[in-house]
């Protein structure tokens, strides 16, 4: 046996005896009812060790990142890098179709990762730049109708790539990370909120109803924990890329119904955007009739006087106020004579009175 050839065969049993030892270690915390960061954490490990085309180790809140020209840990690069890497890889691959005898367990209600992550891997290509990934077939068909429909189409030559080129690599980025985690961070900053934007239109249309959930729950708590509510920005995007039911529209516009119920005034840039778009200004007043208010809480104008609506009225110079002179008339009118007018004075509170009338009354 050559250098090379042990050199190899080393690093694949470094990387069977690390696979079964993390799956150790997950069922171990998992016994003792550790928590699910903690768990998924070595499952994600493990993700990682059953493909060999990923970069890094991921966390549960640390987005996969997968590249063709890094392989594995540091510290095995070199063999991987050498003339026999391809050799390796394929025999990497073969080992991965045998199950490990740690894998026996019960079966859960919900379908444990372990038990998505086979041999069968498939190759998806995103944006315009055709990012290359490579992921687990059972687990994103699990996970979604719409791959499901692709992959496992029946035809004699299944296709094991598919292209996305209409998607942006960060929020795919982002799916990935919750492929693989079942989990979701909540931002930081208000600018993080257009890519988990994204991941939700995508989890609209493939149909993944936990990606739905899990990115309105992202979202919903940005602005809870933050005490803001969405802006007009957002709102827009989101009607403009939505149907008219989608969940994220109802979040978003029931929050800017609390913004401006609870709010001084009418924002400008709100007000013209209310004018404008119909749809929008409806479905607020929608939301306000949602919260089923108790009557009795809500101001009934009926029932109050009309003055001060006059007196606030005349204060932003809607009505005129009338203005006391002493027998002076307003500045811009003049006084006229009745004689200057064309009728005289035969016009008397808006009756006409003919001069033959006016000597009729004199004889009498």
């Amino acid at each position: 046996m050559t250098s090379a050839e042990g050199q190899n065969s080393q690093v694949l049993a470094n990387l069977q005896k690390l696979r079964r030892s993390i799956w150790r270690k997950a069922w171990g915390l998992a016994d003792r009812d550790c928590g699910f960061d903690s768990f998924t954490s070595l499952l994600c490990k493990l993700a990682w060790l059953y493909h060999p085309c990923i970069a890094t180790p991921p966390s549960p809140f640390a987005p996969l990142s997968y590249s063709q020209d890094t392989i594995l840990p540091r510290a095995w690069q070199a063999s991987y890098q050498s003339k026999t890497a391809g050799q390796l890889l394929e025999k990497h691959r073969e080992l991965s179709k045998y199950p490990d005898p740690t894998l026996a367990m019960e079966d859960q209600k919900e379908r444990p990762l372990h038990e998505l992550l086979s041999r069968d891997m498939v190759d998806i290509y995103v944006g315009s730049e055709n990012t290359h990934w490579i992921l687990h077939e059972k687990l994103l068909c699990h996970r979604s109708k719409f791959f499901r429909d692709i992959f496992y189409a029946r035809s004699e030559h299944r296709n094991r790539a598919f292209g996305l080129p209409d998607e942006d690599d960060e929020p795919f980025r982002l799916f990935v990370g919750w492929l693989y985690s079942a989990s979701l961070p909540v931002p930081k900053e208000e600018k993080d909120l257009g890519n988990l934007f994204e991941l939700y239109l995508m989890g609209e249309k493939w149909a993944i109803k936990n990606l739905i959930v899990d990115v309105l729950d992202a979202v919903r708590r940005f602005y809870y924990e933050n005490q803001t509510y969405p802006g007009l920005r957002r709102v827009q995007y989101v009607y403009s890329n939505t149907p008219m039911d989608s969940p994220m529209r109802q979040l978003l516009v029931g929050s800017v119904a609390r913004f401006l119920v609870l709010g001084e005034g009418m924002p400008q840039h709100w007000d013209k955007a209310l004018r404008k778009n119909g749809q929008l200004a409806v479905d607020i007043i929608l939301a306000v009739q949602n919260w089923k208010l108790d009557e009795d809480k809500v101001p009934d104008p009926r029932a109050d006087s009309v003055e001060p609506s006059v007196e606030q009225a005349i204060e932003k110079g809607t009505i005129k106020q009338e203005e006391v002179t002493d027998g002076q008339l307003p500045d811009g009118v003049k006084e006229v004579d009745k004689d200057d007018m064309p009728n005289g004075d035969a016009m008397t509170n808006g009756v006409h009175h003919s001069d033959e009338e006016e000597e009729h009354d004199n004889d009498e």
